[in-house]
């Protein structure tokens, strides 16, 4: 990550550990864990802070590129994730901590640094089934064991559609979510996405694995604006 970039981040996440402070008295480790990491926020022992709640968008647009609000609810996690890379399709994501997660399309392919990673995915049938392809889809995941040995898990997903309203950009959008029910020999899970008339992905809910369960994740910015 670039030295201007990583000065954004930190002006944005420095931000929001102010806002905290004068949210949260003499929480003061809470501030001092969020000015220096910026990403994820659990004290032990205590209530998870509303993050989201106190990001702005002053915030967001003084990082200077795309941000993503995100949630690990199995795990009580919120992260803030600031575009990284581009590559085609692929979007590569990055938390000041170093989480990294990879977006096709909006889709979730990867994982990095979260424990449990999703090494990969395959999910060319699913992008063509949220354009609004028949179903049902196919999805292949990939995991390390415990002896780092690859180990491929394969699904079948169906999908419904409704009209619907979510929150993004700071802002409420008339959307189009979709369901994706997947199943497996594994396991089974389903996803939830919200699709602007754009056909971007503007809010998410989507399976990572069964060490990490679901990540959430918000659009805070417009990507068509950088």
């Amino acid at each position: 990550m670039g030295t201007v970039l990583a000065m954004k981040m930190r002006a944005l996440f420095t931000g929001l550990a102010l806002a905290l402070l004068a949210g949260c008295g003499s929480d003061l480790n809470m501030v001092r864990y969020f000015a220096d990491l910026g990403a994820e926020v659990a004290e032990l022992g205590k209530p998870q802070q509303d993050v989201r709640g106190q990001i702005t968008p002053q915030m967001v647009a003084a990082a200077g590129r795309p941000v993503l609000f995100a949630t690990l609810p199995q795990r009580g996690t919120q992260v803030v994730f600031v575009e990284d890379t581009r590559n085609g399709d692929s979007t590569s994501w990055l938390s000041p901590s170093n989480e990294a997660i990879v977006l096709q399309g909006g889709v979730l392919i990867a994982t990095r640094a979260a424990g449990g990673d999703l090494i990969s995915a395959d999910v060319r049938d699913v992008r063509a089934a949220l354009a609004g392809a028949p179903g049902p889809a196919e999805r292949i995941h990939r995991y390390l064991d415990g002896e780092n040995h690859l180990v491929v898990h394969a699904y079948i997903c169906d999908y419904s559609r409704a009209p619907d309203v979510a929150a993004a950009y700071f802002g409420q959008l008339e959307v189009t979510r979709v369901d994706e029910n997947c199943t497996g020999p594994q396991e089974s899970f389903e996803n939830r996405y919200w699709i602007a008339g754009s056909g971007d992905v503007v809010r998410s809910e989507q399976w990572v694995g069964p060490a990490v369960g679901h990540l959430t994740y918000e659009r805070l910015s417009n990507w068509a604006d950088y």
